[in-house]
């Protein structure tokens, strides 16, 4: 891709989470590759940043709403097997 380092994650809310954060890092998404139902987001990190954008993930907002969508999601599903 680059000299740059590059990061990669297959959650997608995490690629999410690093393209809003990173953009003002010089972070920016280099590629997918799609694997069947996988995706994998490789971003490249000039200023080897990442880690600590990474790390802010678990505290922030955006986990919140990520983790209440996910349960949200799962009770759609619960309830169309049973009707």
């Amino acid at each position: 891709m680059s000299n740059s380092r590059v990061w990669s994650t297959k959650d997608i809310a995490l690629a999410a989470y690093v393209s809003m954060r990173g953009e003002s890092e010089g972070i920016a998404l280099a590629k997918v590759e799609r694997n069947g139902k996988d995706s994998e987001f490789f971003f490249r990190d000039p200023n080897e940043k990442v880690d600590e954008i990474t790390m802010e993930y678990p505290r922030s907002e955006s986990f919140k709403f990520d983790a209440v969508i996910r349960v949200l999601k799962s009770l759609g599903y619960c309830q169309r097997k049973r009707g």
